[in-house]
């Protein structure tokens, strides 16, 4: 889907909480199928997390081949590798919203 790079990042080395939210919206179906993908990433020190940490993006349309089989696949990257920094995801969801067309 692209690279997406928050504004602003936690500090060096300090714990983090996180969550992101991706919305893959198929606009056309087919094997020239379009989507857009509009993603949100928030992160804090402590729970609950402040909106002032939130950053939003959208991505323009690319195509997909709706007609088959498809996989979803998140990574995460750090901006330094320096003191071997990890991250953990407790857990993920997808959701069919809706379909398309919408009737």
């Amino acid at each position: 889907m692209g690279t997406y790079t928050p504004p602003v990042n936690p500090t060096v080395a300090d714990p983090f909480f996180w969550t992101y939210t991706g919305y893959l919206i198929v606009t056309a179906m087919g094997s020239s199928g379009t989507v857009i993908l509009n993603e949100q990433f928030t992160w804090g020190t402590s729970a609950p997390l402040a909106a002032a940490n939130t950053s939003c993006h959208g991505n323009t349309s690319f195509t997909v081949d709706t007609t088959a089989s498809n996989a979803v696949v998140m990574t995460a990257a750090w901006a330094s590798s320096t003191g071997s920094p990890t991250i953990t995801c407790d857990g993920a969801v997808m959701k069919r919203i809706n379909h398309f067309p919408a009737a």
